[in-house]
């Protein structure tokens, strides 16, 4: 049977590779014994997985006293598994749809006196085709999402809202509501000045010699079902035109209420030093919410510009990106779902938040190029304003404008119970001074020393005062697996200290002089693939092992003769040999090393270069061809 091999390495520094197991379960890893057959549960793990983010199931390992370890299934039982999966999983009656293929479910022999398997399921996110993903032929009664390492029921208005997304044909806003009037649920004044400002952005736009009525059809506020020949306002009309009281109708959108507000800080005993929200003295809707929200929200920026006859001037970047941040939060939302379109701006940074989920992961998301919106008619009346060029794009222009200022990468969490998207926008620099200032009262001169991921990672965690490997993931461009090998060395070598277990670990900095036997854990490790510069087999692997091995006994008489050489651990050993042979750049020692680029450039060779035993090619450490040689070939 052939067996697929996956790396972990159960510490940074040791020259090793095993298979073991995370010690934890959470969102995206799920363990269960299977010695007593297929386990029922799996479907419920199966269907979570595929509605929220995707994940691993590991079937053949056990827990015992909080310990996680393989449950000794032959080979044999393991083939029947994967049988019965693709059995059930094919079967429309008893699963909605076959997500994975021969290449997610993966056997891992696990070495030993007696080789024993484990059966690896990689289940990914579902498109919004496919949900809701569920149990049997009955959606309201078989869908389940991930939530805090569990799975959970969905109610039936969620599934409802999964089903009513899951239809890329029929945008949310074109829903079509009888029983509304033009004349006396829209507010004239709003369409009015829209009309206004579209003018004064495209004055020969044809659609401004159409009456309002007709103007408001072709924008999708208004339209006619061509099969029941019924017509009348849609959701996109009222919610962007409408009269407070029509939106909030129970047959509009009962749970509408937009809120904007600007607070000191969340220290102060002040709440909030001015707040806009349905109170009964303006119509509340979207076109009025951002007319009034926008020039204050924008104000809060270092250079603010000015709105003149409507329209944006002066922008920067920063601008660009906090309007696309706004409107995206007004477009995206689900109108049906329950909770407030929240704008927040801070002292240090914005906050948007909008009641619904993403219709894209959250990797589609930070990685662009995938724009999906939920409401396509308030899309596009947002862009026929210049509110922004290309609403709903997408983070691209989001990620750009806030990189453009050196300020922390925008943080997209998704909160559940309910649904709801949360953008977080900080106006602080990785490297601010604050944040320099904290580690060096924590570390002191050692944190002159830091640079690369590692002085990244600590300077969010300083400022943050504490943070999550997931809030980290997204702020910082690394793999998650070289992520956690980052937290797990910073932990060891005294810069981190982490509490909890799981994906409820969080990272503090650990200050001097305290103990770090006492309050140190480890980051658990995660299962991932064959890294891409690896043969992927362990004949492959050994055969690596064997050159190294030649090699060191070839150059072990001019290499002990290094200062230090006794004190250095086996990867950096390994990584000087693999340096003795000429200039390396980072990614050649990365494969010899088996460790990752990023790894090695912010965590081994600097100590190397600073102890003399590595030379680089060039003076600048961060020059774009960077290569380096042991010590001895600098002759």
């Amino acid at each position: 049977m052939p067996a697929f091999q996956y790396n972990l390495f159960s510490d940074p520094l040791e020259d090793a590779v095993i298979a073991t197991f995370p010690q934890y379960e959470g969102s995206e890893i799920e363990y269960k014994s299977a010695k007593g057959g297929f386990p029922g549960s799996f479907w419920e793990t199966y269907s979570a997985f595929a509605n929220t983010e995707g994940g691993l199931i590991v079937l053949g390992v056990k827990e015992e006293e909080g310990k996680f370890t393989a449950d000794g299934l032959p080979a044999r039982q393991i083939n029947k598994f994967r049988q019965d999966f693709f059995s059930t999983q094919n079967n429309r009656g008893k699963f909605s749809v076959d997500l994975l293929s021969d290449s997610n479910v993966r056997a891992i022999i696990v070495p030993g006196e007696v080789d024993q398997y484990v059966l690896v399921f990689d289940v990914p996110r579902a498109n919004r085709e496919q949900m809701p993903v569920h149990i049997g032929s009955d959606p309201f009664n078989g869908t389940y999402k991930r939530r805090d390492g569990g799975d959970n029921k969905c109610d039936r208005d969620a599934v409802r809202r999964m089903i009513a997304d899951s239809n890329a044909s029929v945008p949310a806003d074109s829903k079509l509501l009888l029983g509304f009037d033009f004349q006396e649920d829209i507010d004239q004044k709003s369409l009015q000045q829209y009309r206004q400002l579209m003018s004064n952005r495209t004055p020969a736009h044809p659609w401004l010699a159409e009456n309002d009525l007709r103007l408001l059809r072709k924008l999708g506020g208004y339209r006619r079902d061509r099969q029941t020949r019924q017509e009348g306002l849609t959701l996109a009309g009222l919610l962007m035109f409408g009269k407070t009281e029509a939106i909030q109708d129970n047959d509009c959108a009962p749970h509408y209420f937009p809120d904007y507000r600007e607070t000191i800080s969340p220290e102060s005993d002040i709440r909030w030093l001015d707040r806009l929200c349905p109170d009964g003295t303006w119509e509340a809707n979207l076109f009025q919410f951002y007319r009034q929200v926008w020039p204050r929200i924008s104000a809060g920026l270092p250079r603010p510009f000015q709105l003149k006859s409507g329209q944006r001037q002066d922008e920067t970047p920063a601008h660009v990106a906090l309007r696309e941040a706004f409107i995206n939060s007004l477009i995206h939302a689900d109108y049906s779902a329950p909770g407030s379109l929240i704008s927040i701006r801070q002292p240090q940074g914005f906050l948007f938040t909008n009641p619904g989920t993403l219709l894209v992961s959250m990797r589609q998301y930070y990685e662009g190029g995938t724009s999906i919106c939920r409401n396509k008619a308030l899309q596009r009346m947002f862009s026929l304003i210049g509110g922004a060029e290309q609403a709903g794009s997408g983070a691209g222009k989001i990620m750009s404008g806030w990189a453009s200022h050196h300020w922390m990468r925008p943080y997209l969490d998704m909160k559940s119970e309910p649904d709801k998207v949360v953008l977080e926008l900080e106006m602080e620099s990785i490297l601010s001074a604050q944040a320099q200032e904290l580690l060096h009262q924590a570390f002191g001169q050692r944190a002159d020393t830091l640079f690369g991921d590692a002085l990244t990672v600590l300077s969010i965690v300083a400022m943050e005062r504490n943070a999550t490997h997931r809030s980290l993931h997204y702020r910082v461009e690394m793999h998650a697996t070289d992520l956690s090998n980052l937290l797990r060395t910073l932990c060891r070598d005294g810069f981190l200290v982490s509490s909890g277990r799981g994906s409820g670990t969080t990272y503090a900095l650990q200050e001097e002089g305290t103990n770090l036997t006492d309050k140190q854990e480890y980051l658990p490790k995660e299962i991932i693939g064959v890294p891409e510069n690896l043969a992927g087999s362990r004949e492959n692997l050994a055969g690596l092992s064997e050159n190294l091995a030649g090699s060191s006994e070839n150059l072990s008489s001019s290499l002990e003769n290094l200062a230090g050489w006794s004190n250095l651990s086996k990867l950096q050993k390994r990584l000087l040999l693999a340096a003795t042979s000429g200039w390396h750049t980072p990614a050649e020692l990365a494969t010899a090393t088996e460790r990752s680029a990023s790894y090695l450039r912010s965590q081994v060779i600097p100590s190397l270069v600073t102890d003399g035993l590595l030379v680089r090619k060039y003076d600048e450490a961060t020059h774009p061809n960077q290569a380096y040689r042991t010590v001895r070939q600098t002759s």
